[in-house]
C-alpha cells in the first residue's frame, strides 16, 4: 500500500495472473479489488485501534503529533483484534509466519516512514 493508502495494480494484477484458472483481467476488475482491498485493510487496522483503545491500552498505540489522525497500529494488536473479533475470524492462522521484521520486508519505503512515526 503506497502513502495514499491505494494498492499498487500491477503487482495485483500480477498476483492474480498467476492462478491458472484466471486468464484475462480486466483494468476495472483490479481497480475493484484495489478498492475493496484498501476498505479492508482500512477498517481493520481502524477496528484495531478502537479496540484497544478501549481495552485503555494508550501507550501500546503511538500516535504521531505532526500527521493528522495518525495512529500507529502494532502486529500483536492486528493479531489480537483477529482471534477476538469474530468478523476477522476467516484470518485465524493467516497471520502465524508473519513478524515484525518480516512484514515490511517488501516496501523498504513503509519501514522508513513506520520508523519515522516511532521515533515521533
Amino acid at each position: 500500500m503506497d502513502s495514499d493508502g491505494k494498492f499498487p495494480i500491477s503487482k495485483i494484477k500480477a498476483q492474480l495472473l498467476r492462478d491458472d484458472d484466471v486468464g484475462r483481467v480486466s483494468t476495472k476488475a483490479v481497480e475493484l479489488i484495489a478498492a475493496c482491498s484498501a476498505l479492508f485493510v482500512n477498517d481493520l487496522a481502524r477496528s484495531t485501534k478502537d479496540a484497544s483503545h478501549t481495552r485503555k491500552r494508550k501507550s501500546s498505540s503511538k500516535t504521531n503529533a505532526t500527521a493528522k489522525d495518525v495512529t500507529l497500529v502494532t502486529l500483536a494488536q492486528i493479531k489480537k483484534s483477529v482471534k477476538t473479533q469474530k468478523e476477522y475470524g476467516f484470518l485465524e492462522g493467516a497471520l502465524d509466519g508473519v513478524t515484525e521484521k518480516n512484514s515490511f520486508r517488501y516496501d523498504a519505503a513503509t519501514a522508513k516512514k513506520r520508523k519515522r512515526l516511532e521515533d515521533n
